[in-house]
């Protein structure tokens, strides 16, 4: 099913009661924001009450009023030209029907071996949570009637039109080989028989903790997460798949721990495997799993790489969850160019809650609605997102094929060397600008001629000998750290993206011959292009990039280079009135508190040297004056905004920047007197740090979420603007300079 217009998409937690009028009013907020697919994520009240939401949602899980309000929701996202996809749990993980399946039959209980204090080895059944039998048909079956099935009652006629995919959500088994748990079924003594024709009991022994491993013992373990890798792959990931199919939509969504390559035998056999059952495969980034100056991301490609072998069209990215609310629109944009430029081109914001009162804001730590003041933002966030995404994510085949073969490390030390290797081979290739993918042991080594294979336990110097001669965009030395993406645009059109990683501003630089002839896809908001032009230089190109920003780039067929525009840059001090505050309070209501202000902004420009412990939006103003034979600037660049603005030039609106580089048209600019707004927006930390400081509200609706994001670092608090800005004219002759106040 190619479906082209779902990104960027938002998780919208139903972790309240919602009336039709909340239902209406909350979709076309996320409409107007910039969303073009939305996804119900039902959190019941019984869904970990002790460790996410205090309450969740009280009506029952797929009941009538459930799905009555369920259906009020798909129409409205009819009538708005909102994608939908269904989530198919009441929480997570998916299979258990939030315990549903289990409670009508406990033998379809996820099942583990251990072993017995006697040395004996005995299968018993989980009680966790509902967990379900992903090797057992009747499980998924049984899910799908309980779940599935049900959705399509509710609103058969917008399946395949309104409602496009259901997710399914980090379905794994429980246990894992070389503890003291193992994952089993009642149905893997006959299926590995079958498979290896000696029964599976003769290795029991083999799948606990050893105190030496031998070849022999790794081959056993292999064996037997290759049995269970099959059996939840055709009896849960298939049947889910089919069942999508018939039904005139896709199955997406994500595994777990697709970050720690070293994990994947032990937690679901081979990813690339499952992922192949699905239309859209998908991975998931939070913790800060991805973060300027940290990870960048490679794990997307396991995903990637089995859209790009299978020709699917879409790889998405469930994101920003447990992010906490110490984060920067900046860091949101890194974080999504950050897998953009690795092949995922539906970007899934996760979440937004449709209520917050009674704790249920402390869930995950994160909330993505009007009660956050970098929604103000969003639709500067998802007009690039919408841009950056526009490519199918399997139409090109990758040259270099990177054997994967999860394989059970014998230690953990063993395993951080395995990602270690791993990483160490994505940074050459990625440093040589090179367009590689995953391949799974089956079709490695590569038969198609012009490929390269190569094995990262293995690889040397003359892989990369070898491989450089398919790098795109031939690298000229350049200033920074970039990383590149060719990719089939929704239009047709062959393009290269360019990320630059950071952390400061770069110029990248690419060998051409003298023919050859490129241009700049503009984004949404076109004037950073238009300021920093690509152009040629001796032997190639460049341009420059500022930290964390994506640029798209195709050769054309004929026609000659323009040179760059020539502007004559001022540099000016601008005195900013903080008019007035909107005020941001967790936990209490959607409605910030407005407060008038009227002072200074602080020298540096940080209002958080005032009030460090208050967040929101503030309203800043100020004026320029032109005499008559001043030339007028057209747009100009701050050195930085923390975290991102909306201006307005004598009243009108004349741009929203979320992520460097700062830069706004000054349009409507007159002779004389001129007035400007700045609409700063901030970020949470502050009120975070104030209510996570309650000793008494830290007992009431702290959780390990919670705990674990007082640890990261702070992102960029900077609430302000920088006082001093760079004026830019078209005009070459000199003039006087421009007056501020």
């Amino acid at each position: 099913m190619k479906n082209l217009s779902r990104n960027p998409a938002i998780f919208w937690y139903w972790n309240t009661d919602l009336s039709e009028a909340g239902i209406a009013r909350q979709l076309n907020g996320i409409r107007d924001a910039g969303f073009r697919s939305v996804s119900i994520h039902p959190m019941p009240a019984a869904f970990g009450p002790k460790l996410f939401f205090g309450k969740g949602m009280r009506i029952p899980y797929l009941g009538k009023t459930y799905f009555r309000r369920f259906r009020f929701a798909v129409e409205v996202c009819r009538r708005l030209g909102l994608r939908m996809t269904l989530y198919d749990e009441g929480g997570w993980p998916s299979g258990g029907a939030c315990g549903e399946v289990v409670r009508n039959d406990p033998a379809l209980a996820a099942h583990v071996l251990i072993r017995t204090e006697q040395g004996t080895f005995q299968a018993v059944p989980v009680a966790e949570r509902g967990r379900i039998d992903l090797m057992n048909p009747d499980a998924a079956r049984t899910f799908i009637r309980l779940t599935h099935d049900r959705y399509f009652e509710s609103a058969e006629e917008e399946f395949g039109k309104t409602i496009t995919g259901i997710f399914t959500d980090e379905a794994r088994w429980v246990g894992r080989i070389g503890q003291e748990e193992i994952p089993w079924s009642p149905l893997l003594p006959e299926e590995f028989l079958r498979r290896n024709g000696f029964p599976v009991e003769e290795i029991y022994a083999m799948l606990f903790p050893l105190p030496e491993i031998t070849e022999e013992v790794r081959r056993m373990r292999r064996l037997y997460l290759e049995c269970c890798t099959a059996l939840s792959i055709r009896n849960y990931y298939e049947i889910l798949a089919e069942w999508c199919r018939n039904h005139g939509i896709g199955l997406e969504g994500h595994l777990s721990g697709e970050d720690e390559f070293h994990c994947h035998a032990g937690v679901f056999g081979d990813a690339i495997a499952v992922f192949d059952c699905m239309e859209t495969p998908g991975v998931d980034a939070i913790w800060r799993q991805i973060w300027p100056g940290g990870k960048d991301g490679a794990f997307a490609k396991f995903a990637v790489s089995s859209a790009i072998r299978r020709k699917r069209h879409e790889v998405l990215s469930e994101s920003f969850n447990v992010y906490g609310y110490d984060l920067t629109a900046s860091s949101m944009n890194w974080i999504a160019n950050a897998q953009f430029i690795r092949g995922v081109n539906r970007l899934m914001v996760m979440p937004f809650l449709s209520g917050i009162r009674g704790g249920r804001t402390w869930g995950c730590c994160t909330d993505f609605s009007p009660r956050n003041p970098l929604w103000r933002l969003f639709p500067a966030l998802t007009a690039h997102w919408a841009w950056a995404g526009s490519f199918d994510a399997g139409a090109l085949e990758a040259p270099v094929r990177i054997l994967y073969d999860p394989a059970l490390p014998d230690s953990e030390a063993e395993g951080k060397l395995q990602d270690a290797r791993l990483e160490a081979l994505i940074s050459a290739l990625d440093g040589d600008r090179i367009f590689w993918r995953f391949a799974g042991k089956e079709e490695f080594p590569a038969k198609e001629k012009g490929v390269l294979s190569v094995d990262p336990r293995t690889f040397s110097e003359k892989d990369r000998e070898q491989w450089r001669a398919f790098s795109i965009l031939p690298p000229l030395p350049s200033d920074g750290e970039f990383q590149i993406l060719p990719c089939r645009r929704n239009d047709g059109t062959e393009a290269v993206m360019v990320f630059s990683k950071g952390p400061g501003e770069g110029i990248f630089r690419f060998r051409t011959e003298p023919d050859e002839v490129w241009e700049e896809i503009p984004p949404p908001d076109p004037l950073p292009s238009e300021l920093s032009p690509l152009h040629r230089i001796p032997g190639g190109c460049e341009i420059g990039f500022s930290a964390g920003e994506l640029r798209i780039f195709r050769r054309v067929s004929s026609g000659k280079m323009a040179d760059p525009p020539r502007f004559r840059r001022e540099r000016g001090f601008l005195e900013w009135i903080v008019e007035s505050m909107e005020e941001y309070r967790l936990g209490s209501s959607a409605r910030p508190r407005f407060s008038r202000i009227g002072r200074n902004l602080p020298d540096g420009g940080d209002w958080n040297a005032v009030e460090p412990d208050r967040s929101g939006i503030l309203h800043l103003k100020t004026s320029l004056e032109f005499g008559g034979g001043d030339p007028l600037p057209f747009c100009v660049r701050f050195d930085w905004i923390g975290c991102g603005a909306v201006l307005r030039v004598n009243g009108k609106k004349t741009g929203i920047r979320a992520f460097p580089p700062w830069v706004f048209r000054l349009d409507g600019l007159r002779k004389g007197r001129n007035s400007l707004e700045l609409e700063v927006v901030g970020i949470l930390a502050g009120e975070w740090e104030r209510i996570s400081g309650n000793a008494e509200m830290r007992e009431k609706f702290g959780n390990a979420y919670s705990s674990r994001i007082a640890a990261y670092s702070p992102d960029d608090r900077r609430f302000g603007v920088s006082p001093e800005a760079d004026f830019f004219f078209r005009r070459i002759a000199d003039s006087d300079a421009f007056k501020g106040d």
